[in-house]
This record gives C-alpha cells, structure tokens and sequence, in this order.
C-alpha cells in the first residue's frame, strides 16, 4: 500500500532487456486524494507524477473521474499542486479522451 491505499503497478516491454522495460505506478496522493501516474516509484513518497486526476476520489475507477497530464514543456513539479492554470511554470492539460483500464 502506499499513502494508506492500493497502489497498482504495470509492466510491458522487452522482460529480457530491462532498457526496453516499461514501468508505471498508480497511486493515491496523501495530501489531497487525488490519483497520480508515475513512472519513477520513488516519486510516491512526494506525491509526484506526469498524470493526476483532477479531482479526489475514493478509487481510480471511480465514475466520471477526468485525467489531467503535465504540459511536456513545463519542467516537472516539486510537488503534484499544479491544475490547468499556470502554478509557477507547471500547467496541467485536461483530457477528456484520457481514461483508466483496469486488466487482470
């Protein structure tokens, strides 16, 4: 668990060639509920990540849960406090068409 909730991890890529490895965590913020995506697990104890939903929710599959992600052209975050307005130079971008799958 991490934050006191699930946190789920998927894989994919090349198994026999790590650096052609893949590997994304989701999890829950501590401070705010929110869920974020991350690719680096070291990122979860400071609630960092490139996708967040945009609002708090018990679960991430929770009905009607929109998904934002960090402008590409904004240098990463201290922290995951950022939203579409500018929070210093981090800018999250909505994303309607975004949504979770969840698989076996």
């Amino acid at each position: 668990d991490v934050h006191e909730y699930p946190h789920y991890v998927r894989e994919f890529g090349d198994t026999a060639d790590p650096s052609k490895r893949h590997r994304y965590c989701l999890y829950r913020a501590s401070y705010n509920g929110k869920w974020i995506v991350t690719s680096k697990e070291s990122d979860m104890a400071m609630n960092k990540g490139s996708i967040t939903s945009k609002e708090s929710a018990k679960r991430p599959t929770d009905t009607g849960i929109m998904w934002q992600y960090l402008d590409p052209a904004a240098k990463p975050p201290e922290g995951i406090e950022g939203s579409t307005e500018s929070a210093g130079s981090v800018v999250w971008l909505d994303d309607p068409k975004m949504t979770l799958t969840v698989t076996a």
